[in-house]
């Protein structure tokens, strides 16, 4: 599976003892490898605040990502655009990104399209994950024991729980009070 990376870097001037942002992203493109993923792209933002609270980047680079997978292969939606070229489908951002935040990037990725209602799920659209995500997919690929597997579901569970706001919509009814 193709994907790009994304790396947002506050820009301070001082050294605080952080990693560089080359060191992250060689360490993130060896994790993306391990996880059976190759690299198709590399998207890098200094900023000079805090992260974007709704989408971590700033809009013009979550605009600029998406023309940019849209280029290697999948427009809005999760159409594809010319099947020679790479089908890059996942974006790895290098931080711990909120649900919100990760539905926001989708949502940006995918033209707006994406549905939190598991039945109108695209097939093929964009996914985005976080650093956390992409370690526990390791995680999961490499537990052998029984033990090791039953923990790694844990922490999997956990990671997901908040992420599954409105997953069940289609089971709602409408109703009333009377009264």
């Amino acid at each position: 599976e193709d994907l790009s990376l994304v790396r947002a870097r506050r820009f301070s001037s001082e050294d605080d003892g952080a990693y560089t942002m080359e060191e992250s992203l060689t360490e993130l493109r060896e994790l993306a490898s391990t996880a059976g993923m190759e690299v198709s792209a590399v998207v890098t933002q200094r900023l000079q605040a805090g992260p974007n609270p709704k989408t971590y980047i700033g809009s013009g680079k979550v605009r600029e990502c998406a023309e940019l997978v849209a280029s290697l292969g999948i427009g809005p939606g999760g159409s594809r655009r010319d099947a020679r070229r790479a089908e890059c489908c996942t974006v790895v951002v290098d931080a711990e990104l909120s649900p919100g935040q990760q539905r926001a990037l989708e949502n940006g990725f995918n033209g707006g399209s994406r549905t939190d209602d598991w039945m109108d799920a695209d097939r093929g659209a964009i996914k985005v994950v976080d650093r956390t995500a992409l370690i526990l997919d390791i995680f999961a690929q490499h537990a052998r024991t029984s033990e090791g597997k039953l923990q790694v579901d844990l922490a999997l569970h956990e990671y997901r729980k908040p992420r599954m706001t409105r997953l069940w919509t289609h089971l709602e009814r409408q109703s009333g009070s009377g009264g």
